[in-house]
This record gives C-alpha cells, structure tokens and sequence, in this order.
C-alpha cells in the first residue's frame, strides 16, 4: 500500500469512527428519553377544604410541602362541582 492509499484509509476510518460515536449518543438518548420524561412534576391532590362546622371555604390557600425535600408549593383551592 502507498502512503496515499494509507492516507485515505486512515480518513475514511476516522470519519467511521466519529459517525459511531454520533450514532451511540443518538441511540442513548432516545434510549434515556422516557427516563428523563419520568422526573417530570406530575399528580393531583382531590380533596374539600372545610372549616370545623364542615362548611366548604371557598378559595383557600393551600400549602403542600414534600417532608423529604422541602420543596413547597402554594395555590389556591378552586371550586369544583360533582
């Protein structure tokens, strides 16, 4: 084989070499995709806010705080009817 022969080769194996590597990541993010989808803030709390006679209180503020993390979220509770 002459040097320019080897040249070409060499090139061409390169390029092989980065297009694999393209394709993994491709395939490892579509592979993690849901994964990452999984982390995503979701689910509902149903519930009626009442004072102590069992009157319903319209528009009350509500305060959830997550024990393990601390993180707190605050609204407002919103009528709803059945």
């Amino acid at each position: 084989m002459n040097h320019k022969t080897w040249q070409i080769l060499n090139a061409a194996h390169r390029h092989t070499r980065n297009l694999m590597g393209v394709a993994i990541c491709i395939a490892l993010m579509v592979l993690f995709a849901g994964r990452a989808m999984a982390q995503l803030d979701q689910g509902a709390i149903i519930g009626v806010v009442q004072d102590s006679t069992g009157a319903v209180i319209p528009n009350a503020d509500v305060t959830l705080t997550a024990v393990d993390t601390g993180l707190v979220l605050k609204t407002k509770s919103r009528a709803v009817s059945s």
